[in-house]
Parts: structure tokens; C-alpha cells; sequence
């Protein structure tokens, strides 16, 4: 799955995976890309992924997966919302260092707390 997604974004794009107990969730920054394009990007990325899957026998019916394409600006409580589920697991995963988890408004390098 991670051939995958390197092979669907761009040097510029990022995608990040992580899974919630329910369910897995994907998020890829498409930066410079307008909302067309990030939904043409999202339903092609659910069909190679439905295909993916179903030839490694976990046959997933592409209208059950669900996405989301947000734009910033624009989308940006909707982006928030987002940012916060993924805080949400990452302090799941490592209760260890909570301190570690994501932090809001910060980027790049220093987006993590000392």
C-alpha cells in the first residue's frame, strides 16, 4: 500500500496513513491543487486502492470507501477537524509521548513539540 501511494502523488505531495482500531484513514496534501483536482485525485486514489485490495483477496466495493477532498483555504474547519483526528491516533499509538503529538498551526520541522 505504500508503493501505492508513492506511486500516486507527486515529489511535492504528501500522504500519510494511519488506523483509527476501525479503520484505516489516508490523507495526501496536494499543494497548488484546486479543489477539481483533488477530488479527480481523491476518486482515482479510492479505485487503485479498491483494486489494490482485491487482488490481494480483500475485495472492498469502491463506493464503500470513503473520501474527502478539502481545500485550504476554504475547507478550513473541515481541515482542522481532520488534523485533530489524526492528533487524536497519534496519541493513541504513542500514550508514551503524548507531548509528541501533532501540533496546530506549526509546519515542517518544527511541527512536533520538543
Amino acid at each position: 500500500l505504500g508503493d501505492l501511494l508513492a506511486d500516486s502523488v507527486r515529489t511535492v505531495d504528501r500522504a500519510v496513513h494511519a488506523h483509527d482500531g476501525d479503520r484505516h484513514r489516508i490523507a495526501v496534501v496536494l499543494p497548488e491543487t484546486a479543489a477539481e483536482g483533488a477530488n479527480i485525485f481523491t476518486e482515482r486514489l479510492a479505485t487503485r486502492i479498491a483494486a489494490f485490495l482485491a487482488q490481494r483477496g480483500a475485495a472492498v466495493n469502491e463506493a464503500d470507501v470513503s473520501r474527502q477532498a478539502l481545500t485550504f483555504p476554504g475547507d478550513d474547519a473541515a481541515l482542522q477537524a481532520l488534523r485533530q483526528v489524526y492528533a487524536d491516533i497519534e496519541r493513541r499509538e504513542h500514550p508514551e509521548h503524548p507531548e509528541d503529538a501533532l501540533v496546530d498551526g506549526t509546519t515542517g520541522p518544527d511541527r512536533r513539540r520538543s
